[in-house]
């Protein structure tokens, strides 16, 4: 069976991240790690961009969910204020 248009258009893109990630010079982890082996070609060609990620990237990502979980707690805990609501008894806005 012959892989579609597709299939191929797919693989070729993942090869060219692939290559795109090893020549990236913010990245020299990924590219010493595979040069000396404690990334081998077959964990490479399944790796998710975020395993792929430089360090750099990886801790920004970090920080930012970091940022978002204190945000989401931070309107947990104090409530939001708005001024659309009313309170069905009293008519006060909340």
């Amino acid at each position: 069976m012959q892989p579609s248009e597709y299939q191929r258009a797919r693989h070729l893109l993942l090869v060219r991240s692939r290559v795109a990630n090893l020549r990236d010079s913010k990245n020299p982890t990924l590219r010493t790690n595979f040069i000396i082996g404690a990334i081998t070609p077959g964990r490479l060609a399944t790796m998710t961009a975020e395993e792929m990620a430089s360090d750099e990237i990886k801790q920004l990502r970090e920080q930012f969910k970091k940022e978002a979980i204190n945000d989401a707690q931070l309107a947990t805990v104090q409530g939001t204020k708005t001024d659309l609501l009313k309170c069905g008894k009293c008519k006060k806005h909340t």
